[in-house]
């Protein structure tokens, strides 16, 4: 089984994201984490995709995306999910600093970020070089 990881302060969010991707994609098992600190600790750089909120308290998405890297998580793995502006993510996240940055409510983005889940969940995206 593929996994995930949801990294982002709103609960709710957290909840809904993990119900549909485990529902939409069986193969995937998603674990989430509000808090970005204790999801550090956590962190196990073997799991399949690991998503970030940009703007969390304490570890914003951008220190956490590097101090995962650090830890040894591939950048290629690494999903920036945010409420923000596209303009303002691709602003903030140069392109090769991660596997790509969303807003959470674009349409058109939640089509990627489902064909992205697709891959995980198959193993296919495993095959990124």
């Amino acid at each position: 089984m593929s996994r995930a990881v949801i990294v982002d302060d709103n609960h709710f969010f957290c909840e809904a994201f993990r119900r549909y991707a485990e529902k939409a994609f069986p193969a995937l098992s998603v674990a989430t984490f509000e808090d970005a600190e204790e999801a550090l600790a956590a962190l196990d750089p073997s799991i399949d995709l690991l998503i970030l909120d940009w703007e969390m308290p304490k570890i914003d998405g951008a220190e956490f995306l590097e101090r995962a890297v650090e830890k040894g998580m591939p950048r290629k793995k690494i999903l920036i999910l945010s409420s923000h502006t596209s303009e303002e993510l691709h602003q903030r996240f140069a392109t090769g600093s991660c596997l790509g940055v969303l807003q959470k409510f674009e349409c058109f983005q939640e089509k990627i970020l489902d064909m992205i889940l697709h891959e995980t969940a198959s193993g296919e995206g495993q095959t990124l070089p």
